[in-house]
């Protein structure tokens, strides 16, 4: 398991701990599931609340037909080095694309970039009914950008499907009362101009053909040629997405590996251009061949 997380120690005595899967069965070592416990010390259930009882507390059958009577706490943990390590809570596990991301794993992982002193993410919904993962990152020292070195590190470590579409740097993340995440001080999620570049007008049709696929895909009102599509909210489901726009709208074969190569406007549109004398060329060519391969029919007939 990639990330690591604090360690909680082992049980002790009398106690009995599992980490189980969502099917209730043993997760290997190094592998995160849910942290269930057992044994003498084990409460019968909640005072006058039957419901939560029955949710909460489970008898599990073990190898060799044995049950045992389990308390589910609700923590992500993994079992490594011999010591159980906590990654988060199962219910800050959301569902974006028909994926389940544990949030919690995602923001342990940010936690460990470099210059990254404490990061929090949501699932947001704001954009157009769109869900999306928002990463809010403070820095260890203010003043300085560690968007982009926190993304790729992100990349490195997580699944695409794992990597939030929008990073936004901000000073503080204020707690509530109780010492929680205050997410309603949170501002609402909107791309970094700074991380993403000085706005750069497009030029040419190829650029402008380009850009206007890009503000479709990431719905958005001003695009810059030097953008990065990523650094904008982009990620690889939008990317298949533009891939199959500018596939219809340029009438040509892409290979998907060259939107991740150029993922700025400037350089697609530099790369595709250049192409375009080369396509001249081999057209003639076979233009060519085809006049000479008739003129050879020609003369056979006349043999």
């Amino acid at each position: 398991y990639p990330v690591s997380g604090v360690p909680i120690g082992k049980p002790v005595s009398n106690t009995s701990v599992y980490i189980l899967d969502d099917n209730m069965m043993p997760v290997p070592v190094g592998v995160a599931g849910e942290l269930y416990a057992g044994g003498d010390g084990l409460a019968r259930g909640y005072l006058n609340n039957t419901a939560l009882t029955d949710k909460k507390f489970s008898v599990h059958r073990l190898a060799g037909n044995m049950s045992v009577r389990l308390y589910r706490t609700g923590d992500r943990v993994c079992h490594r080095n011999g010591v159980i390590e906590f990654i988060g809570r199962i219910d800050n596990q959301v569902k974006l694309r028909g994926f389940r991301i544990e949030i919690g794993e995602i923001e342990a992982t940010l936690k460990n970039a470099d210059g990254v002193k404490d990061a929090v993410v949501i699932l947001d919904d704001s954009c157009k009914g769109k869900e999306r993962l928002v990463a809010y990152i403070v820095p260890d020292d203010e003043g300085e950008t560690v968007i982009s070195s926190a993304r790729d590190f992100l990349r490195q470590q997580l699944p695409d499907y794992m990597v939030p579409s929008v990073f936004m740097q901000i000073d503080e993340i204020k707690s509530t009362p109780n010492g929680k995440v205050d997410y309603r001080q949170l501002p609402a999620p909107e791309v970094d101009r700074h991380v993403a570049g000085s706005l750069v007008a497009p030029s040419g049709e190829l650029e402008n053909t380009v850009a206007t696929l890009w503000k479709k895909v990431l719905e958005l009102d001003e695009i810059g040629v030097e953008d990065n599509f990523f650094d904008l909210g982009g990620d690889s489901f939008l990317m298949i997405q533009l891939h199959t726009l500018l596939e219809e709208t340029l009438s040509r074969k892409i290979p998907v590996t060259d939107l991740f190569r150029f993922s700025t406007i400037h350089s697609f549109a530099a790369h595709y251009g250049e192409q375009r004398p080369a396509a001249a060329k081999t057209d003639a060519t076979r233009s060519r061949a085809e006049k000479q391969r008739a003129a050879m029919r020609k003369i056979r007939r006349g043999r």
